[in-house]
């Protein structure tokens, strides 16, 4: 498949033709040699040229060229579906940025935008709305004030962050409605339980885990692990059998525990202890899960996230 780079998710930051042109360093030939294998489609040859090449200590006057290589970087890791690793990728990028002499300089700050952005992208794609609303909201605010001074160069990027906090807007909205309405069902079933409707108890359980889940969405993790405590109690009433149902429950409150630093340690001894039930249910799809998160191939917290919190707070 032949890729545009121009109409790939991440706004790429591409080098002004006079920078380029003054540039002459290895990280500006694995600069153009990545973009000519990501436009040809070959993402996996450019991903192994990016780990052999890019990698390297830049020297100080190369440092916005190889800045520009980790954010392509960064775009190959998600063609790949490797976020975590694309996440680091841009925070390479926005550090190698960050130690610039000129920090003020207009490509310094227009790189920086456009990392910003490609991090709001990557948080909204994992269901990270809040986080990529702040970064959008700071990556809108450089691209205003560049646009004042550079209107033409800047409108497109400027509309493109535009659209996106609008449509992470219109997200949120439909989250909020979402919540309220699973909110309004466990409610009903509450009540129906209460009035001695047994059969509605599977139904409340069901609704309380929808509402744990899109306020895990919503980033309200303490919220999540109280309704997700309450389902699996509610489970564990309905059915004393540990199956299926409970252990994929379990695993959710697992994983937002995970989201909590005061009770990270508590989700990793549930997780070790639902990595026996689910090879005893032969529950291979959720085994594989509390494997990955178990071995460190899932984090919870990735490694970028101490430094975007400094950055768009």
């Amino acid at each position: 498949m032949i890729v545009n780079m121009k109409q790939l998710p991440f706004q790429l930051t591409y080098m002004p033709p006079t920078a380029a042109e003054a540039v002459s360093c290895p990280a500006e030939t694995a600069r153009l040699a990545l973009i000519k294998e990501v436009e040809k489609g070959n993402i996996a040859e450019a991903e192994s040229l990016f780990e052999s090449t890019v990698l390297l200590k830049p020297e100080a006057a190369e440092t916005l060229v190889h800045a520009s290589c980790f954010q392509i970087g960064a775009w190959i890791a998600v063609a790949l579906q490797q976020y975590e690793k694309a996440g680091e990728r841009i925070v390479g990028s926005l550090q190698l940025l960050a130690a610039c002499d000129n920090k003020k300089n207009t490509e310094v700050t227009a790189m920086t935008a456009a990392l910003l952005y490609d991090y709001a992208v990557l948080c909204h794609n994992n269901r990270r709305k809040t986080k990529a609303e702040k970064a959008l909201g700071k990556a809108s605010a450089i691209y205003n004030r560049l646009q004042k001074s550079q209107s033409e160069r800047f409108v497109e990027a400027a509309a493109y962050t535009a659209a996106a906090t609008t449509e992470i807007y219109r997200s949120k909205i439909k989250m909020l409605n979402t919540l309220a309405h699973h909110q309004a069902a466990t409610e009903y079933y509450t009540d129906a339980v209460k009035s001695g409707a047994a059969e509605a108890m599977n139904s409340l359980i069901n609704s309380i885990s929808k509402e744990a889940e899109t306020m895990f969405e919503m980033e309200h993790y303490r919220t999540a692990v109280r309704l997700y405590t309450k389902a699996v109690r509610y489970q564990q009433k309905l059915s004393p059998k540990f199956g299926i149902k409970e252990l994929r429950l379990s695993l959710q409150l697992a994983e937002a525990l995970l989201y909590l630093p005061m009770r990270k340690e508590t989700g990793i001894r549930l997780l070790e202890t639902l990595q026996a039930s689910a090879q005893k249910l032969k529950a291979e799809k959720e085994l594989e899960k509390i494997n990955a998160y178990l071995n460190g191939q899932l984090k919870a917290e990735s490694s970028i996230t101490a430094f975007f919190k400094n950055l768009i707070s």
